[in-house]
């Protein structure tokens, strides 16, 4: 079936596992919900400038898949040695290696993305101000789940488009050929940037 029990606690065990929906339905009402309120703020202010929003919205989304590439190159393919090391390594993205077409652990679960993803939340507003914070957030947000989807569908499906073939061939290689290689799983941008990027002979 594809699987391996990390735990023998059915409740943790439950918790470990997410279909690729929940995501969506977790994140797009927040999303929405947010930039109601970012809106319905600046916008009667004339506090609002599209350019502005735009460029902030792309950054963030950018940021995330350097987020994505650092997370998965130096956290979940950390070497380790000792036995809890090991076991944090597998339990964070060694089973995925094991059993990659586990159809409900393929996307994150809301709760290890919020415990990732909050420091970045908090910061941004924090740092950048509400204006130019929900903006970038936005975008990083957007890049989460463009993550997320792409990861599920080159793994669960045979894909159609041109796009998706040529995501599946570069993960492929990760998966099956060099795992230290290709670490942008939505993007190759920061595979080409630090070198890490290894074509198939279809390209």
């Amino acid at each position: 079936d594809h699987t391996v029990k990390m735990f023998q606690s059915d409740i943790l065990e439950f918790l470990t596992k997410c279909p690729w929906y929940v995501p969506l339905v977790f994140w797009l009402p927040i999303i929405a919900a947010i930039m109601t309120y970012y809106f319905a703020t600046l916008v009667p202010k004339g506090l609002f400038s599209a350019p502005f929003f735009s460029a902030l919205a792309i950054a963030g989304f950018v940021a995330w898949l350097l987020f994505e590439y650092t997370l998965h190159r130096y956290l979940f393919h950390l070497p380790t040695s000792s036995y809890w090391m090991n076991i944090f390594h597998f339990l964070i993205h060694g089973h995925h290696h094991i059993t990659p077409m586990d159809t409900n652990r393929v996307v994150f679960p809301p709760v290890p993305s919020l415990l990732l993803g909050g420091p970045v939340w908090v910061g941004a507003v924090h740092c950048m101000g509400f204006e130019a914070g929900y903006a970038f957030l936005l975008g990083f947000v957007l890049g989460y789940l463009h993550y997320d989807m792409t990861h599920y569908f080159i793994h669960q499906t045979a894909p159609k488009s041109p796009m998706l073939k040529w995501h599946k061939r570069r993960h492929i290689q990760h998966h099956y050929h060099n795992p230290n290689s290709n670490f942008g799983i939505s993007n190759p941008l920061f595979d080409v940037v630090f070198g890490t990027l290894v074509r198939d002979k279809y390209d």
